[in-house]
């Protein structure tokens, strides 16, 4: 995940995913917007998604 996502992507991620923090209180942390919180997240289950099944741990509906 390091590799694939941006630092804002990341943090954004693992407040929401990970740690089930809600998007608003993400975008306070983050200095943002929950719009623009969702767009991130959005890029980022992408690319983690994309990531994933390169590497063979997901298969393609």
């Amino acid at each position: 995940m390091r590799e694939e996502l941006t630092e804002r992507q990341r943090r954004a991620f693992e407040g929401i995913a990970l740690l089930g923090l809600s998007v608003s209180q993400v975008a306070r942390d983050l200095d943002s917007n929950p719009n623009a919180i969702y767009k991130t997240m959005f890029d980022a289950r992408r690319k983690v998604r994309s990531s994933l099944l390169s590497a063979g741990y997901l298969h393609s509906a």
